[in-house]
């Protein structure tokens, strides 16, 4: 939800776009709470990239936000209120105005929360955890360097990283009173290393993303996806979403796509990571050095790509509508996707803004396929429906659809279906393997035919006891078996004639 205590404004920190946390007091946004700027700009000096700057910067401000609306509920502020404060962030987030704890569920009530799954609890608490850590870490050492003369006594209270610095300034009772307890986080953290997430966020349930259920609804449908290509306002558009669904490349390594990975003779394209381009220079010409930090990677084990049918086909014969009709050749850039319209006309399309340039036109043209539904009178398997239930389908659902089709129905020479793991993970870039195990389709109506057909045997057989259906199943094996070895004798056999 929006920030109600606080406003973000954006400010340039070595090449990159961090943000300021000021309070929303009034008109006046001068008052700045410093130490979210010095973990921003810590994130910076440490190599993060923009969208974990984005993720954590975002997910921060709205908890420093949720702990301003608790402070303001409480009578009086001390360490231990502020650790419940701290703990209750995940009931918070998870269950809302449900909370068994009442100051909890009284904070949802007047800071309502879109509620999430723990796993995204979890994730939200990632930077929270850092930000606390590096907080007592800090705390610790102006301990040790007071201890040692080299600092006043006075900056434990005046200097620590959840000190504002805000308290000269006039402001209501209660406003103030919440914004002197932040230094009251100080408190909490002075144990230094005792503060680390064990300590505070041990009752988060451990999750990981990748282990969980995978639902049908979170990958395109891929029946759906060429219709919803058709149905772009561009040949641009339309290649690009060809582009993801046909390679199953992450949205952004698609949009930092060159001309030079692009071969349209051997129709193929390759993912290249930025940094190692062996003519980095010339082939992001028109790129200043904060528009090169924008450039993303998140790994892959091999540059090639193998393109799924019929999204193959299709990006090829949109990249060259595009390139006859659209494209602008006005040679400052190499990259293929670029802005058509509007301000910067021609300049590449990864620097545009993600929701109007990349996201609403995705999910126009599905309202557009929908729209194409009723007028056509169909009763099933409607996109309309999909929507309805789970919301519209982003980028990222494309990745999911190959990765999808990939592991579950992929044909093999052998006449086996579904790719390998550690197949699925050179082609996608997939850093663990249980991130590709998720996407195992559980078929019910299979589940169900075998079942009734177990069911069937049962009731015509009666019940055998373990060792018959050992042996049962032991002899279709060695069938199986045989079978195989006869076939490669045959082909040994031609072989040597």
């Amino acid at each position: 939800m929006p920030l109600i205590h606080y406003v973000l404004t954006p400010r340039p920190f070595h090449g990159f776009t961090i943000h300021r946390l000021k309070l929303a007091c009034g008109t006046d946004f001068s008052v700045e709470y410093e130490p979210y700027t010095k973990f921003m700009e810590g994130l910076v000096l440490n190599g993060k990239g923009k969208n974990v700057l984005k993720d954590y910067g975002a997910r921060l401000a709205n908890f420093l936000d949720y702990l301003y609306e608790g402070e303001l509920q409480c009578e009086a502020m001390d360490a231990k209120t502020l650790e419940r404060l701290i703990i209750g962030y995940h009931s918070y987030l998870t269950e809302g105005k449900g909370a068994q704890d009442e100051l909890i569920a009284a904070i949802a009530k007047t800071r309502p929360q879109r509620i999430v799954k723990d796993s995204t609890s979890a994730a939200y608490h990632v930077p929270i955890a850092q930000f606390i850590e590096e907080s007592a870490i800090y705390h610790s050492n102006l301990i040790d360097q007071m201890e040692m003369g080299l600092v006043e006594p006075y900056l434990l209270d005046n200097d620590t990283l959840f000190y504002s610095g805000i308290q000269r300034t006039a402001l209501p009772r209660k406003q103030q009173q919440a914004i002197n307890s932040h230094s009251v986080i100080a408190a909490v953290v002075c144990g230094g290393a005792k503060m680390k997430r064990e300590r505070l966020f041990k009752h988060l349930p451990s999750i990981a993303s990748s282990t969980e259920e995978y639902e049908n609804y979170q990958h395109f449908p891929l029946d759906k996806i060429p219709l919803v290509i058709q149905s772009a306002t561009s040949a641009r558009n339309a290649a690009l979403w060809s582009l993801w669904a046909a390679t199953g490349v992450r949205p952004v390594e698609g949009l930092q796509l060159l001309w030079e990975d692009i071969d349209c003779n051997a129709l193929e394209v390759v993912i290249r990571r930025p940094l190692k381009r062996n003519n980095r220079a010339e082939a992001y010409k028109g790129l200043n050095e904060e528009q090169k930090k924008k450039l993303c990677w998140k790994g892959r084990k091999t540059k090639h790509t193998m393109m799924l049918e019929p999204y193959a086909t299709l990006f090829f014969e949109y990249l060259m509508k595009y390139l006859d009709e659209e494209y602008i050749a006005h040679g400052r850039h190499n990259f293929v996707f670029q802005k058509l319209k509007g301000d910067n006309k021609g300049s590449p399309l990864f620097l545009s803004d993600y929701g109007s340039s990349i996201i609403d036109p995705l999910h126009a043209a599905q309202r557009r396929v929908i729209k194409n539904e009723r007028l056509e009178g169909l009763q099933s398997n409607l996109l309309g429906n999909m929507i309805e239930n789970h919301g519209y389908y982003g980028p990222h659902s494309m990745r999911h659809s190959f990765c999808f089709f990939l592991k579950n129905y992929a044909k093999r020479p052998d006449g086996a279906e579904g790719l390998s793991d550690s197949e699925i993970m050179l082609l996608t870039g997939h850093q663990d393997s249980r991130s590709v195990e998720r996407y195992a389709k559980v078929d019910l109506d299979r589940l169900r035919l075998i079942m009734t057909h177990a069911n069937q045997a049962i009731l015509g057989e009666g019940f055998k006891s373990l060792d018959e259906y050992r042996v049962e199943y032991l002899e279709k094996e060695l069938k199986k078996a045989k079978e195989h070895l006869r076939i490669e004798q045959q082909v040994e056999t031609k072989a040597a004639a």
